[in-house]
């Protein structure tokens, strides 16, 4: 059933996969039984879930509370990537937790949809910002690349699949247009962020990340840093300071100290939210909703 690696590169919803490098769509007739799909973090688990509706089965990794950057794969994490027929993942270097089991998996191997690809890149430090479904827009186009794939694996419910999309991606395309209205009306655009996953929101929502508080997940900045920062919050009037429930806050505790500014959780990976087929939209609109708070 599996043979990777597999790179997908579409934007429209179409059965039609002509990236694909396999021989076949997989058999789930032959299995007597739903194509078993395993899919890496919440936001990807959430869309993946509006595709299929109930003609697949759909399980995840990344539990609730998880911090993606330092994740290490448990033994019931393993047997699901041993029983799955396709594992979706975002890609660009994302989940470092899962690179050498894929690697083992290719053998056994799960077809491997990478959900990011064909997607216009944005440059970060210290590299690409791998969030890109903190745009609506680009969860869209991440949408729609994971329906294309499945439609091809799955053909059997490929009718079922593209009519899923169009209905979710109708939504997404509504909760964008919302994000970028109410967004347009804050009176301050620059930010900092806790760490450097906020570049494509802040692009498809005409905002600017000036700075951020953590280069790399979980190194604090040093005094050079902070002083840095201190001087971005002064030159941008920045108004406000974001923590992220993965992350933990000491040094945004101490810079609201040291500031006055009040402190706003936000949340890039949606370990915070109920897991089910809304979490990726609850996830962006309580995103949106304290950004727009803490940025009026």
């Amino acid at each position: 059933m599996r043979s990777y690696p597999f790179v997908i590169a579409v934007v429209l919803v179409t059965a039609t996969c002509s990236g694909c490098t396999v021989n076949n769509p997989i058999d789930t007739a032959a299995n007597d039984s739903q194509l078993h799909i395993l899919v890496s973090i919440p936001p990807l688990y959430s869309m993946t879930l509006n595709v299929v509706g109930n003609a697949a089965t759909v399980d995840y990794l990344l539990p609730p509370g998880a911090e993606p950057h330092d994740y290490a794969l448990s033994p019931n994490d393993l047997a699901k990537i041993n029983q799955a027929d396709i594992i979706i993942i975002n890609g660009l270097g994302f989940e470092q937790f899962l690179e050498d089991v894929l690697t083992e998996a290719k053998a056994t191997g799960s077809q491997v949809i990478i959900a990011s690809d064909g997607i216009e890149l944005l440059d970060s430090e210290p590299g690409y910002d791998p969030h890109l479904w903190l745009s609506v827009a680009n969860g869209i186009l991440e949408t729609k690349n994971i329906s294309a794939a499945l439609q091809y694996y799955d053909p059997e419910q490929a009718e079922v699949y593209a009519k899923n999309t169009s209905e979710y991606v109708s939504r997404l395309q509504t909760l964008h247009d919302t994000a970028t209205t109410n967004l347009n009306s804050v009176s301050h655009k620059q930010f900092i962020a806790l760490h450097p996953a906020w570049v494509y929101f802040a692009n498809a929502y005409d905002l600017e990340q000036v700075a951020v508080i953590e280069e790399i997940t979980g190194q604090e900045p040093s005094a050079q840093d902070l002083v840095k920062l201190l001087a971005a919050i002064e030159t941008y009037d920045i108004p406000a300071l974001f923590t992220e429930p993965q992350i933990p806050d000491r040094i945004i505790q101490s810079l609201s100290q040291d500031t006055g500014l009040l402190i706003y959780s936000i949340d890039p990976e949606g370990t915070s939210v109920d897991f089910s087929a809304d979490l990726y939209e609850n996830l962006m609109r309580q995103n949106i909703d304290t950004f727009v708070q803490a940025l009026r």
